[in-house]
């Protein structure tokens, strides 16, 4: 069999690599374009963003406004559901007036009287001045007196017919609850101490009905007595007496009347703004939620039965700490809504948080403690939004990207 001939030095040289060898190549030239090309890219980004902070850590926001009653009492009508719409003013809840007006009778009452013991204090001072005079003038003045009285006791018996009306009110309301609560007891729907409460507070309310009547027969009774001092005073006659320490002790009763008067008409007026706190109005327009309250039930002062989020929306950028000695008000910004994808939104940057958000949380964290990791913050941004196109209904809490120009 015959032998090849060896190779010589010039066919050595003039022979391809091989195909391995050729890949190898061309993988190193396409790695080396690429990442060319990706620190190009890098480099164009950070110069094309180099006056933009942008995040996506961002939210539709709104103001929320709970709403509660000013004063407490029994729900008569509740006006506004769930997500419902709401203008300023509207109707949102109404009480039962029945309690309300008897105050506002009971005050109208007591100031009738207060008004009818000042003008008792203001002949008083008239009869003492004319005591030195002496004879029938001071005689006719204290039969004025005694005739005003007669009327001021008049005044007390309207007051206390007043609140005997009040406690038979209450009675009739407690009998309500303790036959119900006697049925629900029955149905072993509440326990015995509820039932007993129950009792406890209809027993309560009748004791002050029989307190109201009892007053009443009381001040009947100070009205004859009052009718037998203007026969008797027809029959005084003058008496010598220190007028002007009498003058001033009379002219003291009187200013101490006058101010009398003056709490019985504060305590009208806040009988009359109660009543009108009956039916609680929005304060805001927007959109109702966690409506609450319902017919019949006890709502207390202050406590909330709504919430009204507000028309008004604005969006709360969360920036890190490291960018936001970049951003001022009155900066242009963009916002495109997650749930509205491709729909840019214009913007102003309106005020800066002076904390970060964690420091409005529940329990802020410690950097003092052992276990210590530094994370970097973010600081709340809040941006007006410039106009909201038609159709576009942005709720609170939707999430958000923002881009904020600070060049």
């Amino acid at each position: 069999m015959p032998m090849e001939a060896p190779a010589t030095p010039a066919s050595v040289a003039s022979a391809p690599p091989p195909p391995a060898r050729r890949r190898g190549r061309r993988a190193f030239i396409v790695l080396a374009v690429l990442s060319v090309a990706a620190i190009g890219g890098f480099l164009f980004y950070r110069w094309w963003h180099r006056g933009q902070i942008e995040t996506d850590n961002a939210q539709i926001d709104a103001e929320t406004v709970p709403i509660s009653a000013r004063i407490g009492g029994v729900v008569a009508t509740v006006h506004v559901h769930d997500h419902e719409r709401v203008e300023v003013g509207a109707p949102l809840l109404a009480l039962d007036p029945a309690e309300l007006d008897a105050r506002v009778r009971q005050a109208d009452a007591e100031l009738a009287a207060a008004r009818a013991q000042l003008a008792s204090a203001l002949a008083q001072v008239e009869i003492v001045k004319a005591s030195s005079t002496g004879g029938r003038s001071s005689a006719t003045a204290q039969l004025d007196a005694t005739g005003a009285t007669v009327r001021s006791t008049t005044a007390q018996i309207a007051a206390a017919e007043a609140s005997a009306a009040r406690a038979r009110h209450d009675q009739d309301r407690a009998k309500i609850e303790l036959d119900r609560a006697t049925k629900l007891f029955g149905e072993s729907a509440i326990t015995a101490t509820s039932l007993e409460q129950t009792q406890a507070a209809f027993d309560a309310a009748q004791a002050a009905l029989e307190q109201a009547t009892a007053q009443v027969a009381a001040m009947r009774e100070q009205r004859r007595t009052a009718e037998a001092r203007v026969a008797e005073a027809r029959g005084h006659v003058v008496q010598s007496a220190p007028v002007d320490a009498q003058v001033a002790a009379a002219s003291a009763a009187a200013d101490l009347a006058a101010a009398k008067v003056a709490g019985a008409e504060a305590a009208l007026d806040r009988a009359h703004l109660d009543r009108e706190h009956a039916e609680v109005k929005a304060p805001i327009a927007g959109t109702a939620s966690r409506v609450s309250a319902h017919p019949g039930q006890t709502l207390a002062a202050g406590q909330p039965f709504v919430v009204i989020v507000s028309d008004e929306k604005f969006v709360i950028a969360n920036i890190k700490e490291d960018d936001v000695h970049r951003i001022a008000p009155g900066q242009r910004a963009t916002v495109l809504v997650d749930a509205y994808d491709g729909t840019t939104l214009a913007g102003t940057v309106e005020s800066i948080s002076p904390a970060t958000g964690s420091r409005f949380s529940l329990i802020p964290p410690d950097n003092a403690t052992g276990n210590f990791v530094k994370v970097v913050q973010r600081v709340p941004v809040r941006i007006k939004l410039a106009a909201v196109p038609a159709g576009m209904d942005l709720r609170a809490g939707l999430s958000a990207d923002v881009t904020i120009y600070v060049k």
